[in-house]
């Protein structure tokens, strides 16, 4: 158990200095030329490495480039060590040079100076996204500048309680990756059992002639009882019934958080209310959007947009669930695009072609159910770890504005020694 005394709230330990980091700091600003060429061996580090990583040692998109290039470019390193934090767009995203890297014009790079751990200005760079977005300047994109890099405002205690600190949001650290490695994992296998249950019988885009003889090849509307286009809502209309879109459709599932509402009679809230089963298709889109699906798996009261197609299944012949289960496998996502008409702006699916040529296997009943009931014990084992990693974000949110604002001190005394609690 993490133990900790505290500090009256606002004030600032004695013993902790109030600073920026350009007096505890050297600014590193990469050069303007981007290198022509990514063909050597020092990583090319954009904001997308530095996305959910602490340690920064490659490029996730395999960029380098080799001295020669950089400098054509003009451009620099950064050695290892350096804290690099995002300074365009996105804010609050930081991490460290574990060996030595080529920063993109979207970052910035710290030299500490010894009155600073690098592990403690990177946690301290994470939790200032708001003060970098007041600090940043208003052109198209939100930028900061060398100087308002240099001014963002540093509380430091001494170095031994910047190292305890920097070890206990860590430890959260180091649990959070476990666990989105966990996640990772997880999902991987959950794709694995879908291609082995279900999709297993086809090659590329089309079918094989493999199917089980009990296994039947239709048209996905000689199982559909019902299709209905979604509820026209004009614009800024407000009102108390909850009401659906594309956004709201994740990863096969139906999200009911941040719902607009909408002012509707009785008789439509009765025709466009979801039921439990329903499986709703995102029709109109971009291409990367069109043709989301979603099972709907509540009984509140809820309509759907427009640009959303609702389908009730046949449960004589197919479970909901196997259906949703298809149609967000791989397979099934891109035989959707194949139906897809792009238009251009956006791309479109025609529910009645949909109907009439979308074709899905279907197995026994009985065998329905086991591989509902498989699939599902997977994703409620998603679900937890899932659970488990936003109550870890949660946490470390809370300790680091404890513990970077001084409230909750640590005691520090001989090395190794745990945490005790100390009485104000």
């Amino acid at each position: 158990m993490l133990k900790v005394r505290t500090t009256s709230i606002n004030h600032t330990p004695n013993n902790w200095e109030i600073t920026k980091t350009g007096k505890i700091c050297t600014s590193i600003v990469p050069g303007r030329n981007k290198p022509k060429e990514f063909n050597g061996d020092i990583p090319w580090i954009t904001i997308t490495d530095l996305e959910n990583q602490f340690w920064i040692s490659e490029s996730k998109a395999g960029l380098a480039v080799s001295r020669e290039e950089l400098q054509k470019a003009k451009g620099k390193t950064v050695p290892k060590g350096t804290v690099i934090m995002t300074c365009v767009g996105n804010f609050g995203i930081a991490g460290i040079a574990n060996k030595e890297l080529v920063i993109n014009q979207q970052l910035h790079g710290f030299i500490c100076s010894q009155k600073v751990l690098p592990e403690y200005l990177c946690h301290v760079l994470r939790s200032k996204e708001k003060e970098m977005l007041s600090l940043a300047g208003r052109t198209t994109v939100l930028y900061l500048n060398r100087s308002k890099c240099e001014s963002i405002n540093v509380l430091l205690p001494p170095i031994e309680e910047q190292r305890k600190i920097a070890e206990i949001l860590g430890t959260w650290d180091s649990a959070i990756t476990l666990t989105e490695k966990l996640i990772a994992a997880k999902l991987k296998r959950k794709k694995y059992l879908i291609k082995q249950l279900i999709i297993k019988n086809f090659k590329s885009l089309e079918f094989e002639n493999t199917f089980p003889t009990d296994w039947t090849l239709v048209s996905i509307g000689k199982v559909i009882k019902l299709s209905q286009y979604g509820l026209s809502i004009a614009s800024g209309e407000q009102g108390e019934v909850p009401i659906l879109g594309m956004q709201h459709l994740y990863e096969g599932k139906v999200l009911l958080n941040n719902l607009s509402r909408v002012s509707i009679s009785q008789e439509d809230t009765k025709k466009y209310c979801l039921q439990r089963g329903d499986i709703l298709l995102n029709r109109t889109n971009s291409y990367d959007l069109v043709g989301k699906v979603a099972i709907y798996d509540s009984d509140q009261t809820t309509v759907f947009a427009s640009y959303l197609v609702r389908f009730q299944f046949d449960t004589s012949k197919v479970l909901p669930e196997f259906v949703n289960y298809f149609l967000n496998s791989f397979i099934g996502q891109q035989r959707l695009k194949k139906l897809a008409t792009k238009g251009v702006s956006q791309a479109n699916i025609n529910p009645t072609v949909f109907r009439e040529q979308f074709l899905i296997p279907i197995p026994p009943l009985s065998e329905q159910k086991t591989i509902v009931d498989i699939l599902r014990k997977v994703d409620t084992e998603i679900e937890i770890s899932k659970k488990y990693y936003h109550c870890l974000e949660t946490q470390k949110r809370g300790l680091m504005q404890k513990l970077l604002t001084g409230e909750w001190r640590v005691k520090i005394e001989k090395a190794g020694q745990q945490l005790t609690e100390l009485k104000t």
